[in-house]
């Protein structure tokens, strides 16, 4: 871990570790989501760990190390990734947890402590109504239920207090914010998953619109569109209406017959005019939302920019170089956007 983050900060000003932790396979608990798994971050299991001595704690210790002799540089540490559930329902431990992180840093560089976020359901509940069965893709975009009929709101009410401190004490807020789009993509469709955070938290009666507003650091952890048709990740989507479910992609070994950007025209318009939305949104710092930033999930058909192995033609004999740009899912004009936007940015 520590080797990674020593490559992280020497190509970068700024590194975002987002810690992801669902069920185990075959265990008995149910969901295996992570968002929807609701545990006391510092409670000690059977054997005597809890998820900061296992989690935690251990990458506070790489990115001492990684951060040691810089000046600069930002870390950004969300103490969890779409994990709502344990965050919400235990604030007073995150809080906790924010003070174990700061007494620990000891790298001259700029740390940064947050909570980020599922787009929708963040409590870890299903507090939406229910979406039909013919309707896929649905759920979190029904309409909310009012906070008094969420699931396991007497336990929200009861730590509303720690929530709204933890909110305001934290130093950035984010969201993965994979948007849902019609054809004719328009921002505000790329600003839905913030739009839903912003209601989710205003059902329960803490107004992040105005702490947007005032400043407080909000990303998208997580963005990306995929081009996916099928929840088993080997269907490719033909057109534009792979913006209905940008969190379908393409996964497992890469095909150039199931990359749906080399395969279908229509699907590469669609993305290029995807990402072409979303930058005039970030250049603009946000239209109804203000946004500091976005992290593309650069994994399987999502890797649009060509940059993990993973997502490329599998090649032992090589190192990963240019080899996942030229064998892999990278659409160069979206690289070139992206790039273009990030050098005007770092001017």
């Amino acid at each position: 871990m520590q080797d990674c983050l020593s490559l992280a900060v020497q190509l970068y000003d700024e590194v975002l570790v987002t810690p992801h932790l669902d069920a185990a396979a075959g265990s008995r608990i149910s969901p295996k989501w992570r968002n929807m798994l609701r545990f006391d971050p510092i409670a000690k299991d059977q054997y005597g760990y809890s998820y900061w001595d296992t989690m935690l704690l251990p990458i506070t210790e790489a990115a001492n190390a990684a951060f040691a002799g810089t000046t600069g540089k930002r870390f950004q540490f969300a103490m969890q990734g779409e994990m709502g559930g344990t965050v919400l329902n235990y604030p007073a431990s995150y809080l906790s947890i924010i003070s174990n992180i700061k007494s620990k840093w000891q790298a001259p560089s700029d740390l940064q402590t947050g909570i980020t976020f599922a787009n929708g359901y963040i409590p870890g509940q299903l507090n939406h109504i229910p979406a039909p069965k013919t309707g896929p893709c649905q759920g979190r975009d029904m309409p909310l239920l009012p906070f008094n009929q969420w699931p396991g709101v007497q336990r929200l009410k009861a730590v509303l207090p720690d929530i709204q401190q933890l909110v305001q004490q934290v130093g950035f807020v984010g969201v993965s914010n994979y948007a849902r789009a019609p054809p004719d993509v328009q921002s505000s469709n790329i600003e839905n998953s913030t739009a839903k955070l912003v209601a989710e938290f205003q059902a329960m009666g803490i107004d992040f619109q105005s702490q947007l507003s005032t400043g407080k650091q909000f990303i998208w952890n997580e963005f990306g569109l995929g081009g996916g048709a099928s929840a088993c990740g080997d269907v490719p989507g033909s057109g534009p209406q792979i913006g209905n479910c940008p969190w379908l992609g393409i996964t497992g070994s890469y095909k150039p017959e199931t990359d749906p950007f080399k395969q279908y025209a229509a699907a590469r318009a669609y993305l290029i005019k995807f990402y072409d939305t979303t930058l005039q949104v970030l250049e603009s710092g946000g239209v109804q939302y203000p946004v500091n930033g976005a992290y593309i999930w650069n994994v399987g058909s999502w890797d649009v920019q060509g940059i993990s192995t993973s997502s490329a033609e599998w090649n032992t004999s090589v190192v990963q170089g240019s080899w996942p740009y030229e064998h892999g899912y990278a659409v160069p004009e979206v690289v070139a956007a992206i790039r273009q936007h990030n050098e005007q940015v770092n001017t």
